[in-house]
């Protein structure tokens, strides 16, 4: 199966997703693992998850489940500050995930600035374990 542009696009962004929550996770000492799937019906798309390992306090917990579409925002935007992604999340809470919003609730601006710095610092990790499955992931289907 070949992929499209939208559908690379859309792996990449799952990828980034995921491995945002894996990486920031290890920040606090949880272990974990990624599984990334292809959607079964319609135009070819991406989901995942992150199953993790390890003992959170509730404010860790917050800053994983945010680290996700943090991440996203970093790649759409490097120079993204913490307070342009605040505004957008209290615009448009649906950018959580229903799991995601679930774990985060009640954050704080101070939770998305603490998540937008250990986002940044792990970025080249996030970056190359999502490249590397994604490239795995193009490879597998390509069969």
């Amino acid at each position: 199966m070949a992929l499209c542009l939208a559908a690379m696009r859309d792996l990449r962004r799952a990828c980034i997703h995921e491995y945002a929550h894996w990486a920031v996770a290890r920040h606090f000492g949880a272990a974990g693992f990624v599984t990334i799937v292809a959607s079964r019906t319609g135009p070819p798309s991406w989901g995942g998850r992150f199953q993790m390992y390890g003992e959170l306090a509730d404010g860790e917990w917050r800053i994983v489940a945010l680290a996700g579409t943090v991440a996203e925002c970093v790649e759409e935007d490097p120079g993204v500050d913490a307070l342009a992604i605040i505004a957008s999340l209290r615009q448009d809470p649906s950018m959580l995930s229903a799991i995601d919003a679930q774990l985060a609730q009640g954050f704080g601006d101070d939770d998305v600035l603490r998540c937008l710095a250990i986002v940044k610092a792990a970025w080249h990790e996030i970056a190359r374990e999502a490249g590397d499955r994604a490239s795995s992931v193009v490879s597998e289907s390509r069969g």
